[in-house]
């Protein structure tokens, strides 16, 4: 099965989706994506390297890269709420998985009957390992015995996960309709309820290791590294940070 990875992202951060796209392919070779990618120039780079791999949705010329919502809603538009897609921001890669174990979870979670599981993440770290955003006595167990704890809030919302359309769509409608900066989407989630139906879950043992490949417009030196790994050029354009954004461990 084939599955829709919808990447938030605009023309000058091509080159970082293309290296987080490589991440998915170099590491998680079998992963089901078809990553949906906007843009307003058509992006050759991404086509020639991955073909079939992605989907190429051209953005209305001229709009304000920091339209954010417009662009979100723009991809979800022809999706039904109810369909599962793969949530990925382009500043965040893989830096490591347990690929056997998570191709496990991307085979149950599309067959996932109940619409109100509409969230599974399997990256576990930080404040998803704590009480106050999990509700510990509310599980679920897929049938290869991985365990998931239902979460409480949008904490990490923006984190590659799993999703039903409805959630992307519901938490983007809500945002306001100006132009924003990335950094202050953290700030829209605080004490945003999540809707009785749209109830997201974490895996208890974690399972992927991701990269954050930005910090304020400037490219991680953990991203750097990744690229070098890969055999990629740095992307021209960009100033380096001698920041390491690195998130969850395997165990």
């Amino acid at each position: 099965c084939f599955m829709r990875a919808i990447v938030l992202t605009f023309d000058k951060y091509h080159p970082i989706t293309n290296h987080m796209i490589c991440s998915y392919q170099n590491l998680w070779s079998t992963n089901p994506f078809t990553f949906r990618i906007p843009y307003e120039k058509y992006p050759d780079l991404l086509f020639d390297e991955y073909g079939s791999k992605v989907e190429l949705i051209q953005k209305q010329v001229g709009i304000d890269p920091r339209k954010i919502k417009y662009t979100v809603l723009f991809l979800l538009e022809d999706l039904e709420d109810n369909e599962w897609i793969y949530w990925c921001m382009d500043d965040r890669y893989l830096e490591n998985i347990d690929q056997d174990e998570v191709n496990k979870v991307s085979e149950w979670v599309i067959n996932i009957r109940d619409s109100d599981v509409s969230g599974i993440s399997f990256c576990r770290y930080r404040e998803t390992l704590s009480e106050n955003h999990i509700y510990k006595d509310q599980v679920i167990t897929n049938d290869y015995g991985h365990v998931f704890l239902r979460r409480k809030d949008y904490i990490q919302i923006y984190s590659h996960q799993f999703l039903r359309v409805k959630v992307l769509r519901t938490l983007f409608e809500s945002f306001p309709d100006r132009p924003f900066d990335p950094h202050e989407m953290d700030s829209f989630i605080e004490n945003r309820y999540l809707p009785g139906n749209q109830k997201l879950f974490v895996t208890q043992q974690n399972l992927v290791v991701f990269g954050e490949s930005t910090y304020r417009g400037q490219l991680t030196r953990n991203c750097l590294e990744s690229m070098y790994r890969l055999g990629m050029k740095v992307p021209e354009g960009f100033d380096m940070s001698a920041k390491w954004k690195v998130k969850g461990k395997l165990p």
